[in-house]
């Protein structure tokens, strides 16, 4: 017989509000369930509700077998991310205090920005909260972008530890705008994804392309020997820099991009790119 579903991701912030925590515990995937007692979801989502908090559906993202989708209450900076399966089991579902409303929101570069590839990529981490993207908290990657290539739900095809099963190992990476480049480093090896990670150069491969108004680009976890250009080299918009890669602190193939206002990627405050498109997590971006 099949499974009454009684919560959908459409209705989901509906049974919190009537406060149908039963409905929702019951579609909890059988290993979440034997992680979490139905008393310790209800104590959870009592606090979360407590001020009835309006929440609104910021992102949604195919993720292998699961749809991630996430909420945010934008006054009580909370947010809720869950990941449902076709058969409308909940396998994660997590609420969390979201960092957001910097004051540094309300600036946006000098310069107008592509994104540094070429084709349909997923924006993985983007916008302007924690709860969309993961570096927000840290002022120096704030308005920071992970891009990957995802396909049906999946960014590799065969053995994940594979590089080369990646549909981003490999791809082209290209200048954001006109500039100087200003750093480059190649000489990092890639990592096996998922497993291992360089922890003491985060960025890996990387170049930084200094363009006018002050304003310097990152774009890292290129490819091993792959950068075609060289530190004073004069690159237009659009011009090759290397390849996509996995080096660096990073879990698999995938294009880290932000523009920062001074040249030390560790020091310097991240800015929000004013591009034609400022997409957030889940979002799907063709350049």
């Amino acid at each position: 017989m099949k499974k009454t579903v009684n919560v959908t991701p459409s209705h989901f912030i509906e049974n919190l509000q009537l406060k149908d925590y039963r409905s929702i515990y019951q579609q909890l995937s059988a290993d979440y369930q034997a992680e979490l007692s139905y008393e310790a979801l209800e104590a959870i989502c009592e606090e979360v509700m407590e001020n009835n908090p309006t929440f609104e559906l910021v992102s949604k993202m195919t993720l292998q077998e699961f749809v991630e989708h996430q909420w945010l209450a934008r006054e009580e900076r909370l947010g809720i991310r869950a990941w449902f399966t076709e058969d409308g089991r909940i396998h994660l579902l997590h609420f969390m205090p979201v960092n957001m409303n910097a004051n540094s929101d309300n600036v946006v570069t000098a310069n107008t920005y592509q994104f540094p590839f070429k084709g349909e990529w997923l924006t993985f981490w983007g916008g302007q909260n924690e709860i969309v993207n993961y570096h927000y908290p840290i002022e120096s990657q704030r308005y920071a972008y992970d891009f990957v290539v995802n396909r049906n739900g999946f960014t590799f095809d065969g053995s994940p530890d594979q590089n080369e099963n990646y549909y981003a190992f490999g791809k082209e990476v290209f200048a954001p705008y006109k500039g100087t480049v200003a750093t480059v480093v190649s000489n990092q090896k890639d990592v096996t994804p998922g497993t291992m990670t360089n922890e003491t150069e985060p960025f890996g491969n990387y170049v930084i392309l200094a363009h006018e108004q002050d304003e310097y680009s990152l774009i890292c976890h290129l490819k091993e020997n792959s950068i075609t250009v060289r530190e004073g080299d004069v690159v237009e918009q659009g011009a090759l820099l290397g390849q996509c890669g996995n080096s660096g602190h990073t879990s698999e193939p995938h294009i880290h991009f932000h523009v920062m206002n001074g040249l030390d990627p560790y020091r310097a405050a991240s800015i929000r790119i004013k591009s034609e498109k400022e997409p957030v997590r889940g979002t799907f971006v063709c350049v």
